[in-house]
């Protein structure tokens, strides 16, 4: 096709078409034609009616010839089992006439061997005489009185007894396992009841003769006999190798089902073939014949040939329209080049194409190019600033740890990101609705939360709350949610703002307040018992050195219990703790002078503050009068938990020996004041002191209810004191 530049000095006309410049000595290019023209002259040298039709007679002509050949082929096998049929008519009416001779009637078998031995029903067949019970008597094939093998199970020979009729058979020959045969049974009666049973033996090469007469031993066909049973009687191809092998379940399924038919299946050796088949209306049988599909493709692949040598003829008779086509296509591949680079932003180069309307398109591609330059410069800007912003305000988010959301009341809309889904502990891998939101707010809190959204979109105002969420687990958190209503003409306000989980700080508030108030009251209880030490101190000892130092020595005790206590952040101590702290001073190097002994049993902290007094004063009382007074004596302390009438008790024995002999004190000094006092008033104890010249015992019985303290989750559950020491 002759192209041509653009005369920008030519101008354009009103119909829109592009002119070619002439130049002086040469003649004029090729105007442009319509793209209209151009389809018409290709629709015209196309010749697909002419190709439609040949398609059409090539199939035709399959299709008759296939009709024949499966016409021709279910007669044959139709032919084929009526002589199957005829043969074994013919054993079984040559079995009825001899079961009617005279040697066999009066009994004279050696005569009757002699007939039968001239007699046989078939070529290659012979006949066995055997008694009612199966057991041969005399064959066709062998002397008269050699032994001859069974061809008949007891079984067998008790159901010909039972019917009294023929009966036809294929199996195994009895003495050589693996030879097929055909039998033919016919119960010969005297008298009403079964005399003898005679057979007739057929082997299945007898049926040879059927095929050869129709010449399927030298065809690509496969033929065969196959008994009621569906197992091969006799085959064309491979005929010993197959006998007495079951066809193929497809086939078999089709015989179950039909009298005569058809069948695509796979042959024994692996073929696939067109079986059809034909039963034997007296016996049962059926004679098949597997026609190759191979055989049936090469008649469609002699059609296919014709055809596609027709259709090379008629290429040749394209070879124009393929010239049309050329300045076409040219044109096409301009257009669209010119396309690809207004897609892809660059700059195009307009040349004409030789089409008017592609021309046109050209022209109008460059205008859209220009218009879509500018506006993608500004959109790259405007979203350069957005992502700018997107960035900013995703930082802060994750910074602040916040999650946003928002709610469109005009369709009850209600969205927020993922990690305001975790906040208030909904799942963050479905939608968020308002009745997953409202089931996760607290109930105390769902009014306060209800009402604030509600002065927002009246007020159009911001608005700010703290509340409580529980999370599927049960826990209960704080949320600090903040909305803003976003005006949208006369619809109403989109209601957009953030949510924090401020868990923690709640935590800390309420923890701060508890433990302001905790030390108030651990302060005012602290001094309650530095006064009624004092007190106490000095009622029992009237010499003033000594009451002061009685005085500080019990402070120190108070002191370390404060440690123990302040250690364990005044959550309580374990019982074990508390003497051991008391009675370390005492104890000597191999843990033997003072031992501990009894289950874990954890105090609560007013039981911690006031046993730490009563056993440092019981300790004092050993180290200056009792059993640590001397070397030789020694402090055992046990507890263990009981049940009572008035419930769980804890009990604690103090047991001294070993030391100097102990009398009943003859006034009530400073410790027995404490135990009687502070045991029973501050924990309801129960005090019993005996004063035994072997050593003091203090048996203290407490509540478990008044020192028990709560159990710390990851405390461990080790013994809280070993035996032997401290």
């Amino acid at each position: 096709m002759n192209e041509s530049q653009p005369d920008s000095s030519a101008g354009h006309e009103d119909d829109g078409r592009l002119r070619p410049r002439r130049r002086r000595g040469r003649a004029p290019r090729q105007k442009s034609t319509s793209f209209r023209r151009r389809l018409l002259l290709l629709v015209l040298a196309l010749t697909v009616p002419a190709l439609a039709l040949a398609a059409g007679g090539f199939y035709s002509a399959y299709i008759t010839q296939r009709r024949a050949t499966e016409t021709l082929l279910t007669r044959t096998t139709r032919a084929l089992a009526l002589s199957v049929d005829r043969d074994l008519a013919v054993a079984e009416a040559s079995l009825r006439t001899l079961a009617l001779s005279r040697q066999l009637v009066d009994g004279d078998l050696r005569a009757f061997h002699e007939l039968a031995a001239r007699a046989a029903p078939l070529e290659g067949a012979w006949l066995v005489l055997s008694d009612p019970a199966g057991t041969p008597l005399l064959s066709s094939k062998q002397s008269f009185g050699e032994p001859v093998a069974p061809d008949l199970t007891p079984v067998e020979a008790a159901q010909l007894a039972q019917t009294q009729a023929a009966e036809l058979a294929f199996g195994e020959l009895m003495p050589t396992p693996g030879l097929w045969i055909v039998k033919v049974h016919l119960p010969v009666l005297a008298g009403g009841k079964v005399a003898y049973i005679l057979s007739a033996l057929i082997p299945p090469q007898t049926f040879e003769r059927l095929m050869g007469e129709q010449g399927l031993f030298q065809s690509s066909w496969v033929a065969a006999v196959l008994d009621d049973a569906g197992r091969v009687v006799m085959r064309s191809r491979g005929g010993d190798d197959f006998v007495g092998r079951p066809a193929s379940e497809s086939l078999r399924l089709a015989l179950g089902s039909q009298l005569e038919g058809a069948v695509t299946a796979t042959a024994l050796d692996g073929v696939p073939v067109r079986s059809f088949f034909s039963r034997t209306p007296r016996y049962g049988w059926y004679f098949v014949i597997g026609y190759p599909l191979s055989e049936l493709s090469g008649s469609l692949l002699r059609s296919l040939a014709w055809f596609g040598a027709l259709a090379l003829a008629i290429g040749f008779g394209l070879t124009y329209a393929a010239f049309l086509l050329r300045s076409l296509l040219v044109s096409v591949r301009r257009l669209r080049a010119t396309a690809g680079a207004l897609g892809a932003g660059t700059q195009m180069a307009l040349e004409p194409t030789g089409v008017a309307e592609f021309d046109a398109v050209e022209r109008a591609f460059a205008d859209t190019a220009g218009q879509l330059h500018m506006r993608n410069a500004e959109r790259d800007r405007v979203l350069s600033l957005l992502r700018e912003n997107e960035q900013r305000l995703e930082f802060a988010l994750e910074a602040g740890e916040l999650g946003t959301w928002a709610f469109d009341p005009r369709h009850g809309v209600l969205t927020g990101s993922d990690r305001a889904r975790t906040i208030v502990g909904l799942p963050v891998d479905r939608g968020l609705t308002l009745k997953d939101l409202s089931a996760a707010v607290h109930p105390d809190d769902r009014d306060c939360l209800q009402a604030a959204i509600e002065r927002a979109m009246v007020s159009r105002g911001p608005f700010a709350m703290d509340l409580r969420v529980v999370w599927p687990d049960r826990s209960v958190h704080w949320v600090d949610v903040r909305g803003l209503p976003m005006a949208r003409g006369g619809a109403p306000p989109l209601l957009t703002g953030m949510v924090q989980d401020i868990t923690e700080r709640k935590t800390a508030e309420q923890r701060q307040q508890l433990l302001v108030s905790e030390l108030n009251h651990r302060v005012k209880n602290s001094l309650a018992t530095v006064q009624s030490i004092a007190m106490l101190t000095r009622r029992s000892d009237d010499r003033s050195e000594d009451a002061w130092d009685a005085f500080e020595r019990r402070l120190i005790g108070l002191a370390k219990t404060h440690d123990l206590l302040t250690a364990e952040s005044w959550n309580g101590a374990s019982l074990a703790s508390v003497l051991a702290n008391e009675l370390a001073p005492y104890q000597d190097v191999n843990s033997a002078r003072v031992t501990l002994t009894g289950e874990p049993t954890r105090l609560n902290a007013r039981a911690t503050l006031t046993l730490g007094l009563c056993v440092h004063e019981l300790a004092t009382n050993a180290a200056k009068y009792g059993a640590l007074s001397v070397p030789t004596g020694r402090v055992d302390v046990a507890w263990r938990e009981v049940e009572s009438d008035a419930g769980a008790m804890l009990v604690i024995d103090w047991h001294e020996s070993g030391g100097p002999p102990v009398a009943q004190p003859t006034r009530q000094g400073f410790g027995s004041k404490l135990l009687e006092r502070g045991l029973r008033r501050e924990l309801a104890a129960e005090i019993a002191l005996d004063y035994a010249a072997a050593g003091l015992r203090c048996t203290i019985r407490l509540p478990l209810v008044r020192v028990m303290a709560a159990a710390r989750s990851g405390e461990p559950a080790a013994a809280e004191a070993r035996p032997g020491g401290v």
